[in-house]
């Protein structure tokens, strides 16, 4: 068995990197197929939920063809030594005498040639990357100078507007008549509802003078008032606290003349 378990995971990994290699090469094609059906949705007016029918479908056909093109022919086409004789292997594994062991070896060997950067085209990767670029732009552009060409989204009721999926429990109707809105909790903000809207009828306003403390008939007229005959301040002047005629007593002179000598 030892024979030709090398060979069957050399195998195992050639047909990994192959695979990984279709699976990105996919995923590249799918993201330009939906930049491409997001541009069609943002032109034409649709929601751009719509754009992931086409992206799913092609990512699974696509997907389905490339994995299934797998195949080792590839790798010996790229490797010339190899040729015929790592499917001779492949087809081989488990079987167990003095060729096929002469052959696994062989093999084995010719397997150091393999490089992963023989199946990635390097042309091709730089022109998908530089194609989402430009239609990435182009999609930027559009909706900066919000161009629309056909309005299929209002005429078949699937544009962003009519299929706006995050409005909660807030249901606004087309037509601006339903009008519906979750009020628990904030019954205050709203106002009173029993109270009637006065509309456009003119509203008049008198003042009681009987409930007020303010008597309207009693006004009087606005007295002049000299300013320059107010009484001038004293004179403002200087005088020592109190404080200061304290008398210290002798003992105490020589500690108070320390301690301010100290905090000077």
């Amino acid at each position: 068995m030892a024979s030709f378990e090398p060979v069957a995971r050399a195998v195992r990994e050639v047909k990994n990197v192959l695979l990984e290699i279709n699976l990105v090469y996919s995923f590249l094609d799918t993201l330009i197929i939906f930049l491409l059906s997001f541009f069609i949705t943002f032109l034409t007016n649709v929601h751009w939920y719509f754009a992931m029918i086409p992206t799913a479908l092609y990512f699974i056909l696509h997907v389905t063809k490339r994995v299934g093109s797998i195949s080792l022919l590839r790798v010996e086409e790229k490797v010339a030594s190899l040729s015929e004789q790592l499917r001779t292997a492949a087809d081989n594994v488990g079987r167990h005498n003095e060729i096929i062991d002469l052959l696994n070896k062989e093999v084995l060997s010719k397997m150091r040639d393999v490089k992963v950067s023989y199946f990635i085209d390097f042309k091709d990767l730089l022109g998908k990357i530089f194609a989402m670029f430009c239609i990435s732009f182009l999609i930027i552009f559009v909706t900066s100078m919000n161009v629309r060409l056909v309005n299929f989204g209002d005429m078949f009721h699937i544009s962003e507007k009519s299929l706006d999926f995050d409005r909660g429990s807030e249901n606004i109707a087309s037509d601006g008549r339903d009008l519906e809105a979750e009020t628990q909790g904030n019954s205050d903000i709203f106002g009173d509802p029993s109270v009637r809207e006065a509309g456009k009828n003119p509203i008049s306003l008198q003042l009681n003078p009987v409930e007020s403390e303010i008597n309207l008939n009693e006004f009087k007229e606005v007295e002049p008032k000299d300013f320059d005959n107010a009484p001038a301040p004293g004179e403002i002047s200087a005088q020592q606290d109190a404080a200061y005629d304290r008398e210290i007593a002798r003992e105490y002179k020589e500690v108070v003349k320390n301690y301010f000598d100290k905090i000077t």
